[in-house]
């Protein structure tokens, strides 16, 4: 009965936390607004994928610029197309927080993958949730997302979802 109770409190201590930092990192989103040039870059590609599709996005004249992987930019299309059915603009705090999201939600979900890794491989409670709190709170990713709008995560969870796959 006492390691129920002892779980149950350790959840609590993981969502308590992970709720506080999320909420940090969308402040900064908010206060921020992401890296200018960047976040420009993000949303003019997304835009232009949503409007013009793919089949010359990295081809067309003026597009020697657009250096990120195709994967990310055909996130970033169809990002943009559900955005532009709502109306969002994307010259407004609004529209630049929605494209700093994702990479707020990335860096969530590695912290849940890193701690459920860990107790699939049977660290206890607390390692994984000491593994799971240096990743979520680690300042470089809090100000890489937060502040910054940077994809790093996005790519990085990618990367981990492959090497943890069976």
């Amino acid at each position: 009965m006492k390691n129920n109770s002892i779980g149950a409190l350790i959840a609590k201590i993981v969502v308590a936390l992970l709720a506080v930092i999320l909420l940090l990192r969308l402040i900064l989103c908010a206060l921020f607004r992401g890296h200018d040039s960047d976040m420009g870059c993000f949303i003019g590609w997304g835009q232009d994928i949503a409007r013009n599709g793919t089949r010359s996005f990295y081809w067309a004249a003026g597009h020697d610029w657009y250096d990120y992987p195709p994967g990310y930019m055909l996130f970033l299309g169809g990002y943009s197309a559900v955005l532009n059915l709502f109306r969002v603009d994307t010259g407004t705090v609004l529209g630049i927080f929605l494209y700093m999201l994702p990479a707020v939600a990335a860096d969530l979900f590695l912290s849940l993958l890193l701690m459920g890794y860990a107790r699939k491989q049977r660290i206890n409670n607390a390692g994984a949730l000491i593994l799971g709190g240096l990743v979520f709170l680690n300042p470089a990713l809090l100000f890489l997302t937060g502040a910054w709008g940077q994809i790093d995560s996005i790519l990085t969870l990618w990367l981990v979802v492959s090497f943890l796959l069976p």
